[in-house]
């Protein structure tokens, strides 16, 4: 028993760290993104601090709750997947 809940613990640990690694590199891209519109704004003459507080914030927390929930989706069709292929039908085109 103590082997199984070690195998847990340790799946959920991995989980757990990619779903944060996920959602860091989904923040990094958005705040690249967020650069795109700073520089664009500065072209016009505005401040690029100004503009980089109004766009950067709301740019990475969007991509970052982007890649984690598309992190989840795909651990939930990998999971449905999984389930098809033991009881024996691999997909829509099995029969």
């Amino acid at each position: 028993m103590k082997q199984w809940l070690r195998r847990i613990r340790g799946a959920t640990g991995i989980g757990l760290t990619w779903a944060a690694a996920c959602a860091v590199w989904g923040a990094v891209s958005g705040l690249l993104l967020s650069g795109i519109f700073v520089v664009a704004a500065a072209l016009r003459g505005e401040s690029l601090w100004g503009e980089f507080l109004v766009f950067g914030p709301p740019l990475a927390l969007s991509s970052s709750a982007s890649a984690a929930g598309l992190l989840a989706l795909a651990r939930r069709a990998q999971r449905r997947r999984s389930l098809l292929v033991r009881l024996g039908a691999d997909g829509p085109m099995s029969r």
